[in-house]
């Protein structure tokens, strides 16, 4: 079994992957650990982060990809002395649409991002038999068996390849994004003064999506029929 691995999250890869297997992943805030090399989803919200097997070792990792220093990272610090003041069953407002990326635009600006993203990333490669989005999608009907078309097929691909560049359309949706994260988490960690809130389950990726904001997830134990009880902790 691996100590550790890396993985990247645009809007639920890390976190998600983690619960699902009842270990520790640490989605960091958007620009906090190099991209360099990684394929991209859209740039806006794609994160480096490790996935663990305890805190400690997340800090660990974290610590050398970031480049900075462990007791920075007040997500992992335990509160011996101080009194922790704890706010129960806060609303954030609008909700419904964050959770929803469909209904809020995430998705269709998304595809958009990643068109343009992958095609950068392809230019800037020394060798690939491959050299943009429409060439992905050329080489893998041509080699479905291999590729196994007919199992996972490429229609995010597609419909990525369909979409237009960023245009005034798209820059606002993209305005929409922001203020739906400045006025609903945002607003919600300064309004009430929060250093991080708990959430159960993965439900909330959409939200630490949407303003780039860094997550955690692990195992808190298990229900008396061995279900998994998860919490994200955000900040």
């Amino acid at each position: 079994m691996e100590l550790v691995a890396l993985g990247t999250e645009t809007h639920s890869s890390i976190i998600c992957t983690s619960d699902h297997n009842s270990v520790m992943g640490f989605k960091p805030a958007v620009g906090l650990t190099s991209r360099a090399g990684v394929i991209p989803m859209t740039p806006r919200l794609d994160t480096v982060g490790p996935i663990c097997r305890t805190v400690s070792d997340a800090v660990s990792v974290l610590d050398v990809i970031a480049g900075i220093s462990a007791s920075q990272l007040s997500i992992f610090i335990l509160f011996k002395e101080e009194r922790c003041r704890v706010i129960d069953n806060l609303k954030i407002d609008d909700v419904e649409t964050i959770l929803e990326p469909n209904h809020s635009g995430e998705v269709s600006i998304m595809m958009a991002e990643f068109k343009a993203a992958i095609n950068i990333y392809l230019k800037e490669l020394v060798e690939s038999p491959v050299w943009s989005l429409v060439d992905i999608i050329a080489f893998n009907e041509s080699n479905a068996e291999l590729e196994k078309l007919t199992e996972y097929d490429h229609h995010t691909f597609i419909a990525a390849q369909k979409t237009d560049d960023l245009g005034e359309h798209e820059k606002t949706i993209l305005e929409k994004l922001e203020n739906l994260s400045c006025n609903g988490f945002e607003k919600l960690m300064k309004e009430n003064e929060l250093d991080a809130v708990v959430i159960p389950g993965t439900c909330a990726c959409p939200i630490f999506a949407f303003g780039g904001s860094p997550a955690i997830t692990g195992p808190v134990g298990y229900a008396t029929d061995g279900c998994r009880l998860e919490s994200v902790l955000g900040d």
